[in-house]
């Protein structure tokens, strides 16, 4: 009996259910039905001219109407960006049916209103760039290109500081979570290209700028949104060598040279950096000290950082780390065409070869780097990374 009674009350409450879901369906049968015809529309609207329409039921076939319920009896608008974008809206009997330019098609009760336009107004301050908007936001994207390409990226807050370290001129659009989108905002980043100026890490320098830190002059030889790398104008006035002496600790017979064996690192990583006042803001460098390495592009790779090994695809197997370090060959190669006075890396050492204990300087022209023995005294410009 018991059996029996739950039974009934689970066949009772299955009924509820269908019927509850029977009255939920009857009463959107409406909606859901003109959903689907202007899922079906879409398609057309694409191909149409943007203007003001009067959609009706049936489809014009050899001058006869063909009842059909594939279109919509309504009155909308249509309206299309550069970019292909579409958006519309229907309104048809008590229903207003639109679409934003990015969003899905929605339906809703009551009158349509006009399309939503986005505002948005640009503040540019060197790099920094902020945007104030009419309505609120959910993302943005930002092309070099008036192309509308790119990926979209989250705005928190409806608040957008960008601190922006590409060249040139840019595109930036925005859109909210309906799927509405801004026409494009143009904004151009320009470096700041000075002389002998006090260091400031929110400026975006160009590369060949000067900048005093601690009274000495450095010069900006890279500068990324959150890292700015520089070189000594003026080589230290100690002239070094890798090797201090025949006899020194430091590159002995007994311990071939590398760069933790260097006098020049450490040198420049216990001494020089103790009267350096940004030593807490300097980024630290992975670099090679792996000797008979010769899998940097058939050459020695010792002095090159970590970071150039794995963006080249080569290969090192021990390192050492360091704040303050000097240029190598790659790093001189990939900056030395941006700057017209090559002189500024006249006699600097470079670390790249360790057979013979021979390793590279740059000769007064600028262009050719010769062999050097590591116990050669010559110029020295340290680089340095601060990160922003």
């Amino acid at each position: 009996m018991k059996k029996f009674k739950k039974y009934i009350i689970i066949i009772i409450l299955f009924v509820i259910v269908m019927i509850g879901i029977l009255i939920f369906f009857i009463f959107r049968y409406d909606r859901i039905h003109l959903l689907n015809r202007t899922r079906d529309l879409l398609g057309y609207i694409y191909t149409i001219d943007e203007g003001k329409y009067n959609f009706k039921y049936g489809i014009l076939d050899n001058g006869n109407i063909t009842k059909t319920d594939y279109y919509i009896d309504g009155t909308g608008k249509v309206e299309k960006d550069k970019y292909g974008n579409v958006r519309f809206y229907i309104k048809s009997k008590e229903y207003c049916i639109y679409k934003t330019f990015l969003g899905n098609i929605n339906i809703q009760k009551g009158e349509c209103s006009e399309f939503k336009d986005l505002e948005a107004s640009l503040n540019k301050n060197n790099t920094t760039i902020s945007f104030e908007f009419k309505y609120p936001v959910s993302e943005y994207l930002i092309s070099n290109r008036d192309d509308f390409k790119g990926e979209w990226k989250d705005i928190s807050n409806n608040n957008l500081i960008l601190n922006y370290y590409e060249e040139g001129i840019h595109y930036i659009w925005f859109k909210d979570t309906d799927g509405n989108i801004s026409v494009p905002i143009k904004f151009t980043v320009e470096c700041l290209n000075t002389t002998k100026s006090d260091f400031n890490k929110n400026i975006f320098y160009c590369n060949g700028s000067t900048v005093y830190i601690d009274k000495e002059e450095w010069i900006i030889i890279d500068n990324s949104f959150d890292k700015i790398t520089m070189m000594k104008y003026l080589p230290i006035s100690e002239k070094l060598a890798h090797c201090s002496g025949e006899n020194s600790s430091f590159c002995n017979k007994n311990d071939k040279y590398k760069w933790s064996n260097s006098y020049i690192n450490y040198y420049l990583n216990n001494v020089y950096i103790k009267n350096f006042s940004l030593k807490d803001d300097l980024l630290e460098y992975d670099i090679c000290d792996d000797i008979d390495n010769k899998n940097c592009d058939g050459e020695y790779c010792g002095g090159y950082t970590k970071e150039e090994i794995s963006s080249n695809n080569w290969s090192c197997n021990k390192y050492t780390k360091s704040k303050i370090r000097i240029i190598n060959y790659y790093e001189y190669s990939l900056i030395v065409n941006k700057f017209k006075d090559i002189s500024l890396f006249k006699g600097n050492y470079w670390m790249s070869d360790i057979s013979n204990d021979n390793g590279y300087s740059l000769t007064s022209s600028g262009d050719v780097y010769i062999y050097e023995n590591y116990n050669n005294k010559l110029d020295v410009r340290p680089i340095i990374t601060i990160k922003k």
